[in-house]
């Protein structure tokens, strides 16, 4: 079954942004992303200073399928059915380790790692690091809460690279720029203003290293223009749904020869006009 959780079609931008919404969930205020090349021996790993968690809570987030869509959840809850975590980790490495700490208790680890899986042909949840990845969990350290998650094995991204292949490090680094253009994206509700609800730092502490925001509809342009707010009623309670906003195309295409590839400006294009589409019922 583990096997079969790695097929859930997550690129790495996607599989960390799940990462990031456990992050979110856990009250984290900063989120610190690091991006080790070692060839094979590479590593990436998501380290957040949220509230944490006590060994048994721990223990049933490394459960597959550990939360029941039926519980009652937090308003700042993203996740729905417990398997975010596992599926997008899977779906980049075969060697997942957790460790947290909960505010005024101790460090607490457990570890997924596939080839040991199926060599012992069990499901062992491991209560330790892989030998030479302590140092790696000790970021934790510094902080008084919070949870490290850490990838290892990176079949899905290095296979079996050479720490001196130059194409494949180039790569990396690559993969390092389409992640932090991801995130700013994404997450751009979340990291814009003067005080940002959180913090995401690309393989740094430093300010200059911290993701900034881009909001695909640029809203603050003069040329956009915003549609009306709708309120839909329903059982439990009423929906506002803010309308995309939409842009002067001539304008947004001087932004995409600064910002854009053409692809993606594109898809900005076909966005926009199913929207206008959606939005005045055509």
């Amino acid at each position: 079954m583990i096997e079969s959780m790695r097929a859930f079609g997550y690129t790495t931008a996607t599989a960390l942004s799940d990462i990031i919404d456990n992050s979110i969930s856990a009250r984290a205020k900063s989120v610190w992303l690091n991006f080790h090349w070692d060839g094979s021996r590479s590593y990436i790993a998501v380290l957040d200073d949220g509230c944490g968690m006590e060994e048994d809570v721990l223990k049933n987030a490394m459960r597959p399928g550990s939360q029941s869509r039926q519980e009652e959840r937090d308003a700042r809850d993203l996740g729905r059915f417990g398997l975010g975590l596992k599926t997008a980790s899977f779906s980049q490495c075969r060697r997942l380790t957790v460790a947290s700490r909960a505010k005024r208790g101790k460090t607490c680890t457990r570890m997924w790692d596939l080839g040991h899986v199926k060599q012992v042909d069990k499901w062992q949840l491991l209560k330790s690091p892989a030998s030479g990845s302590e140092g790696i969990l000790s970021d934790l350290d510094n902080l008084s809460s919070g949870t490290i998650v850490l990838w290892e094995c990176l079949d899905r991204i290095v296979g079996d690279a050479r720490v001196n292949d130059q194409a494949a490090h180039m790569q990396f680094l690559k993969l390092v720029d389409q992640v932090e253009n991801h995130l700013a994206m994404v997450f751009h509700r979340y990291i814009e203003g003067t005080k940002p609800l959180l913090r995401i730092y690309m393989n740094d502490h430093d300010e200059e290293r911290r993701v900034l925001p881009w909001d695909p509809f640029l809203e603050s342009h003069p040329a956009t223009t915003a549609l009306p707010v709708e309120c839909v009623r329903c059982e439990e309670g009423t929906v506002t749904v803010a309308t995309p906003t939409l842009l002067v195309l001539i304008i947004g295409r001087v932004f995409y020869k600064e910002h854009l590839s053409t692809a993606a400006w594109s898809g900005c294009v076909v966005g926009a006009l199913a929207v206008a589409a959606l939005a005045y019922g055509g």
